[in-house]
């Protein structure tokens, strides 16, 4: 896992730090939140979809699919809310990193909640996990960073395709040589 700089003022490697150390504590969560509101929704009108056979007792699945949503994620993030090392007033006693690890995380959790209620971004996602193995699968996972940039928003999109190389590396596939499962 990777996360490179993105966009002229991302400047904070420790968080980028953070963000690599916490991805396999978080990746479940892109998953878990649209998957479970999927599966509700079947159950309430009592339908069962070839997806839903899939996804229902899925328990793993490779970390790579959802990298570059994660990577998305993680830079809008840094865009929206690093204040460049400065920790907020009143201090409580915790490092700068621990207080990063946690504001990340509980943004994460909160973003994953929210992205879950959007219906194009939570079917990309089951998508590109239940059909990993085929094109459509593919082509969900590949449209899934497309998917969030537009849902961040314009000013977002101007910053990653400003920087050079920045959506390029958010968009490419991952070196091949580099795949872990993710047990859930």
């Amino acid at each position: 896992m990777f996360i490179g700089k993105e966009f002229n003022s991302d400047h904070n490697s420790t968080l980028r730090a953070i963000q690599v150390e916490t991805y396999y504590g978080l990746l479940f969560h892109l998953f878990h939140y649209p998957r479970n509101k999927y599966v509700k929704a079947c159950k309430f009108v009592g339908v069962r979809t070839k997806l839903f056979d899939k996804i229902r007792y899925l328990n793993c699945f490779d970390a790579n699919i959802l990298q570059k949503g994660y990577e998305v994620i993680a830079a809008f993030y840094r865009f929206t809310y690093d204040f460049y090392g400065q920790m907020k007033l009143p201090l409580d006693g915790k490092t700068y990193e621990e207080r990063t690890i946690n504001n990340w995380r509980n943004f994460f959790l909160d973003e994953c909640r929210e992205i879950a209620e959007e219906d194009s971004i939570a079917r990309t996602i089951l998508d590109s996990v239940a059909y990993s193995e085929t094109t459509y699968g593919i082509a969900a996972k590949d449209n899934l960073p497309i998917l969030l940039m537009y849902y961040y928003g314009e000013d977002f999109c101007h910053a990653i395709e400003n920087y050079k190389g920045g959506f390029e590396r958010i968009i490419k596939d991952p070196p091949k040589n580099y795949v872990k499962r993710f047990n859930l």
